[in-house]
């Protein structure tokens, strides 16, 4: 009976809609359709969303964190445990993904997907040999560009590692380069990478302009992996990489030269008042930097072993010249990543505990608006717009 009474609707409402009507028809929309985004924002940041709930058709959300309304102004996809990159140099976006034939099963396709900055056009794709490239929970340091944009650097995990370098001009493979025993890529000097190795130590490599390796160096252990090791991700100030460990310090690594430099490290601690006791750093995207050099540590109170994905429920702002914590920014939520915006004065971004987006003004303290409502989203990687 239901399915009558919705026919005979349509058909009425198609009828007096003709019967009413010296309207001209709507022209069909063209397919696909895709705008000029407005101007950046000193504000933009790119959500990265982990898609747990629908891995084949996850995507990155282009937000304006500092917009009163209307906030995400656009998205490209990314599937299948992806990783994100922007490359100011070339002003285009990639996204390292992996296809299936069948879907969810067949022969995998990885390829490094192009897109221009301002459109979102899709520009093309390289496609990445072996079927090898890692696919975990977004993490920056999987996907890198090289300072002067030439190349991109793609890690690979089988377990067996390696970076795939693709020459961003020519659109094709350039080289693939063994890094066993070591993971991920960080840019170092111009053209170089360095890749952060099992016994605590690094590798770092210079590549000439067709993407070979020139230069090979290695360091002498200085990740204590046993005792207080340091997270893999990090905030850069300038050319200088700072990395937090388990119990609370910060590892400057200099990569400005051909050689990379571990600095001296030094302790993340505070007599703020505000400070929760027993705190260290916890969650998934724990370290950001402003375009001051301010580092933003997200901090868990009486953290312990095993606690350093957990969130935290306190942001410390610290001055690395000054080697000191110069304010404590209590969440209103608890927060599971974090990533300042390049503007002056930034905003803090937090992917909080429900998976939204709190905007925090760091001087203040003051939460100014959420961001989310955007359904089973995990925006867990957090790139603030160069």
């Amino acid at each position: 009976m239901w399915i009558r009474s919705f026919l005979c609707t349509a058909a009425l409402a198609t009828s007096q809609g003709s019967a009413a009507g010296d309207a001209p028809p709507l022209p069909p929309e063209p397919i696909p359709a895709v705008a000029t985004l407005p101007p950046p924002s000193e504000h933009r940041i790119y959500a990265h969303d982990a898609a747990f709930y629908s891995l084949t058709s996850g995507r990155v959300f282009v937000v304006d964190a500092g917009a009163d309304r209307r906030n995400v102004v656009g998205m490209v996809g990314a599937a299948q445990f992806p990783s994100f990159r922007e490359s100011t140099a070339r002003g285009e976006l990639y996204v390292s993904e992996s296809f299936f034939a069948r879907g969810t099963r067949g022969v995998q396709t990885d390829v490094l997907t192009i897109y221009d900055r301002a459109r979102l056009a899709l520009l093309g794709e390289v496609v990445l040999p072996g079927a090898k490239r890692m696919q975990v929970v977004p993490q920056k340091a999987a996907l890198q560009v090289t300072r002067d944009g030439a190349f991109a650097l793609v890690f690979n995990f089988t377990p067996a590692s390696s970076v795939t370098v693709v020459d961003l001009a020519r659109r094709e493979v350039a080289n693939e380069i063994a890094v066993p025993g070591c993971m991920l890529t960080y840019p170092m000097a111009e053209t170089g990478f360095v890749t952060l190795c099992g016994d605590g130590s690094l590798q770092a490599f210079e590549l000439d302009p067709s993407g070979q390796v020139t230069t090979l160096r290695g360091s002498a252990p200085f990740n204590d992996i046993d005792g207080d090791p340091m997270f893999m991700k990090a905030a850069w100030v300038g050319e200088t990489a700072y990395f937090p460990t388990f119990r609370g310090w910060i590892q400057p690594l200099d990569l400005a030269g051909e050689e990379a430099r571990p600095l001296a490290r030094w302790r993340l601690a505070t007599d703020l008042s505000a400070a929760p006791a027993s705190a260290r750093p916890s969650g998934w995207q724990v370290i950001s930097a402003d375009s001051d050099g301010r580092l933003y540590v997200l901090m868990r109170k009486d953290a312990g072993p095993g606690d350093h994905k957990f969130g935290g429920e306190t942001v410390w702002i610290a001055d690395p010249v000054e080697r000191r914590v110069t304010r404590v920014l209590a969440l209103e939520t608890p927060g599971v990543s974090i990533e300042a915006t390049r503007g002056r004065p930034p905003l803090l971004v937090v992917t909080n505990a429900d998976m939204q987006l709190d905007v925090y003004e760091p001087e203040s303290g003051a939460r100014v608006r959420t961001i989310g409502g955007w359904g089973p989203a995990m925006p867990l990687a957090l790139h603030a717009a160069r």
